[in-house]
């Protein structure tokens, strides 16, 4: 397994534009989870890029200043922000549609299909417009 530059590129983004959030909560880092570790290093090895354990009792990929692994191969927990998680929004509109947005862009880069999505989308729009099954 290899990833593109791009899709490195779109989970660091994503994992940047998070991580001040996930500071700013009331228990920073306590959504951290040993299963997402593991997963971690699954796809570390798929994809030969060495990750080391660093020792932590419970999460072993947690260092001194957060996880050591780099976002596109820690999907869950870059894709993982308690506001979204929670309601399925941020307070701030703004970063919750960058958020979306960059994380369309970072599944897709990984090869997530929506194409099933979108026909919903346009089924939906039918609907409103009055226009059942029109989008067929």
């Amino acid at each position: 397994m290899t990833f593109s530059n791009e899709t490195i590129s779109l989970f660091q983004q994503l994992a940047d534009l998070t991580a001040p959030k996930c500071r700013e909560c009331r228990a920073p880092m306590s959504c951290c989870s040993s299963e997402y570790c593991e997963m971690a290093l699954i796809l570390a090895k798929e994809a030969e890029t060495p990750l080391e354990p660093t020792g932590h009792p419970r999460l072993k990929l947690m260092g001194p200043n957060g996880c050591v692994a780099p976002p596109h191969l820690r999907p869950l927990c870059t894709f993982h922000l308690c506001s979204i998680n929670n309601n399925g929004y941020d307070k701030d509109a703004e970063f919750t549609k960058q958020y979306f947005e960059l994380r369309k862009q970072a599944e897709y880069a990984w090869g997530v299909d929506y194409s099933w999505q979108e026909k919903l989308d346009e089924d939906a729009k039918s609907l409103v417009r009055g226009t059942p099954g029109k989008s067929e």
